[in-house]
């Protein structure tokens, strides 16, 4: 199977994750030192920001910033599993600058980021025969093969989906983009976790949104398109 390098996120340096303080910080060691590290994901990263787990490091200095350090990835046997969502939309985009999201016949796409419809900021309108609404959702949960979303409760996430069925009679058409972040056969919402969100996505599908499931992986180095995964119902 032939991957489709999408995105290039280079690694500063490793580290082992020692605990996690709360959404967005963390304690890694690096050559025997514990520091801060940012962690860009607000999920709950099941099974993944461990106690002992190899993670992969950015070391980001700013002013503005707590932390000298960002992670990046973890590494679980033999995964390395992006686990920083500030990449979700670069990685959207070059799926669809690379051909492999279609929308309609159009060629000639414009993309527009955070774009404001209702009361929220969807990721991406593209317009081109026709305007098409987006939003991105990273997915790193998988249980028995199947990918999750979400793995913690999410509002934000649930209301998304019935303002992208509200958008139909707005003359757009919804897409729902899942990135499945590491190795699964299917994918299927996570009512256990979120129960509102499980319901209006069947909705949303009903309705007439349309729900693209990537599988990708990263090398430390590139996200790779690996291929479309089907839902599973069950």
């Amino acid at each position: 199977m032939m991957k489709v390098p999408l995105f290039e996120i280079a690694i500063d340096l490793e580290g082992i994750f020692l605990e996690r303080l709360n959404k967005f910080l963390g304690v890694v060691e690096i050559n025997g030192v514990s520091v801060l590290a940012h962690i860009h994901d607000p999920g709950r990263l099941e099974g993944l920001l461990e106690k002992g787990k190899k993670v992969l490091l950015k070391k980001v200095i700013s002013p503005k910033r707590k932390t000298e350090y960002e992670v990046i990835a973890v590494k679980i046997n033999d995964e390395t599993i992006l686990v920083n969502s500030r990449y979700h939309n670069d990685i959207a985009e070059s799926l669809i600058r690379n051909g492999i999201v279609k929308f309609g016949e159009s060629k000639d796409l414009r993309i527009k980021r955070e774009f404001k419809f209702q009361n929220s900021r969807f990721d991406f309108l593209v317009e081109g025969n026709s305007k098409y609404l987006v939003e991105v959702k990273g997915c790193v949960l998988v249980r028995d093969g199947i990918a999750l979303f979400p793995d913690a409760p999410t509002k934000r996430g649930a209301r998304h989906l019935l303002e992208l069925v509200e958008s139909i009679s707005y003359g757009f058409t919804p897409k729902l983009f899942i990135l499945i972040l590491r190795n699964a056969s299917a994918f299927k919402p996570n009512g256990e976790i979120d129960k509102d969100f499980e319901n209006n996505f069947y909705y949303a599908l009903m309705q007439g949104v349309e729900v693209k499931k990537f599988l990708l992986s990263y090398n430390g180095r590139f996200v790779y398109f690996i291929k479309e995964l089907p839902s599973e119902e069950n």
